[in-house]
């Protein structure tokens, strides 16, 4: 029994470490080339297996619908060859890798275009883009013979930032269709998503399905793919400055029901990824000349903003009091900048003592006809009308009618 034991917990222990060997050598195998090294080239020259910064895929995604980066039907952690869908190697000084997905819906009647889009194949490039400003992807594509028939493949191009989460890249030529002994080719030229600046762990995945616009019949065409370029160049961290007028800012001050008056900010930026947002503390608004909110936000030309004027003041709607806060600006991967203590008072509303001018006549019989009527204010705001009694007098704008006997004010 002992014996048996031991023989158990050997063969227990051989199965643990060549489980932990396995998985090493799968994890230790995939890295991410640093593009501050250089910019990537690849010719795909004798590739007998894939280089430690790509990776095939394995069959993944179950029923999630084609075309879809996460759905993988046919594997491609080795290479296949001939009519077998995945990824092939070409073995020749001049070579090249070529995407294959083969098969169509299995079903009585079925027709296209519900043949389409039931293979998928793939594979990933792996960057580090640390440190760097994302440029261009470039590649070569070309329609390659596989038997017979004139049935069409597409291939496109995703990238994601966490291996999760995907997004397609589109560019001239991209995605690219295929139709099978059809001769077709296309260089690829996109620049890369801003994203994708300063990430240390960038999938690109070239991504192959048997789809495209022309139903055709027999076999789908191989998709090579070749000279394939990405570049980059050196990352200016994104920042953010200001200034203010006066500086520091004053205190802001208004009556309730009128905004203040404005005071400045100047915004500058530069190796800005997108938008710059002002946001304003409660009570306040902003503005970049395009009215008053909130928020208001600023589009750099080439990354740059330069002493761009943004007026702040205290909003109309804002009640009596005291209100103070921080104005804040903020961009991607830029460090926000904060605008602190602002402080405003709001007033009760003054009020200036007006007179009215207005006179009617003598009394008005029943029976008259309507009576127009005039007023005046001191204050020089409009005077408006009403009856104290509309069974007796009703008015309608500045005209009066008398409905009925008796006094009305």
């Amino acid at each position: 029994m002992k014996q048996n034991s031991m023989i158990i917990h050997l063969i227990k222990s051989f199965v643990f470490s060549a489980l932990f060997v396995f998985v090493s050598n799968t994890t230790s195998a995939q890295t991410y080339y640093s593009m501050s090294a250089a910019d990537y080239t690849q010719s795909f020259t004798s590739w007998s297996a894939y280089p430690t910064e790509w990776n095939g895929l394995a069959v993944q995604g179950g029923t999630t619908t084609i075309p879809n980066p996460i759905r993988i039907t046919a594997q491609s952690t080795t290479f296949s060859s001939g009519v077998t869908g995945g990824v092939q190697n070409t073995t020749v000084a001049s070579g090249n890798i070529q995407f294959l997905s083969t098969g169509s819906f299995s079903g009585t009647g079925i027709v296209f275009p519900f043949t389409e889009n039931s293979s998928s194949a793939g594979a990933d490039l792996n960057l580090d883009f640390s440190a760097r400003t994302a440029g261009n992807i470039s590649f070569d594509l070309a329609s390659v013979a596989n038997s017979s028939g004139n049935r069409q493949g597409t291939l496109r191009l995703y990238y994601s930032l966490d291996g999760t989460n995907w997004t397609q890249i589109f560019g001239n030529n991209l995605p690219y269709v295929a139709t099978n002994n059809t001769a077709g080719s296309a260089a690829v030229s996109s620049a890369l998503p801003s994203a994708i600046t300063n990430q240390s762990t960038v999938k690109f995945r070239f991504y192959y399905h048997n789809e495209g616009p022309v139903a055709g019949s027999g076999s789908r065409p191989k998709i090579s793919l070749d000279n394939l370029n990405v570049t980059s160049t050196s990352y200016t961290p994104p920042s953010i400055t200001f200034t203010t007028s006066p500086s520091p800012l004053d205190m802001f001050s208004t009556n309730q029901g009128a905004p203040s008056s404005v005071q400045s900010i100047y915004v500058s930026g530069v190796g800005l990824q997108g938008d710059l947002t002002i946001t304003a503390p409660a009570g306040f608004e902003v503005s970049t000349g395009s009215g008053f909110g909130s928020t208001a936000s600023l589009t750099p030309s080439a990354q740059t903003l330069t002493n761009v004027l943004v007026e702040i003041r205290i909003a109309a709607s804002t009640p009596v009091g005291l209100i103070s806060g921080n104005v804040t600006l903020s961009s991607l991967n830029a460090t926000t900048q904060t605008i602190s203590d602002l402080i405003g008072v709001i007033n009760n509303s003054t009020l200036t003592s007006q007179s009215i001018s207005f006179s009617l006549g003598s009394p008005v019989s029943y029976g008259a006809t309507p009576i127009n009527l005039t007023a005046t204010a001191t204050s020089g705001l409009p005077v408006t009308f009403s009856s104290s009694n509309t069974s007796i007098a009703t008015v309608s704008g500045n005209t009066l009618n008398i409905v009925g006997a008796g006094s009305v004010v």
